[in-house]
């Protein structure tokens, strides 16, 4: 994003001219274009092989969504650059892929038997107890 705000001709060739031929006139863009297409399946492989990433997301669907919605942003600020800042856009947008793709945090075991007043399932605990001092 930080790119793309100081190099707007480049953001105008690979999203505003969707045609693979205008990326090739740009040398420059078509490496930009071609990293961008690396990188984030790189990102999410290496999340994947630590477990922090989980291993049943569809990789090409992914790739498609993150870039489909970097694409929309910058046509966005490109189209209206005094609406906001690309950049002030980018972190809210990583929190949300991150979000989409992490592995669900395991649930915490909580005792069945273990008094907790705010607990929903009184009723459970209650007849848990009785059982217990019925045993």
């Amino acid at each position: 994003m930080n790119y793309f705000e100081e190099n707007p001709h480049i953001a105008m060739i690979m999203y505003a001219r969707n045609i693979l031929r205008n990326w090739i006139e740009s040398e420059e863009a078509f490496q930009w274009a071609r990293l961008f297409g690396t990188v984030f399946i790189k990102i999410l492989e290496d999340g994947q092989a630590r477990g922090d990433v989980r291993k049943d997301i569809n990789m090409r669907l992914m790739n498609w969504i993150y870039h489909g919605g970097i694409r929309q942003m910058t046509l966005s600020w490109l189209y209206r650059p005094d609406s906001f800042k690309l950049t002030d856009a980018a972190e809210g947008y990583a929190e949300a892929i991150y979000a989409a793709v992490k592995c669900p945090e395991p649930a915490a075991f909580m005792c069945p038997y273990y008094e907790d007043e705010s607990s929903k399932n009184k009723g459970a605990k209650a007849k848990s107890k009785k059982a217990l001092k019925a045993g």
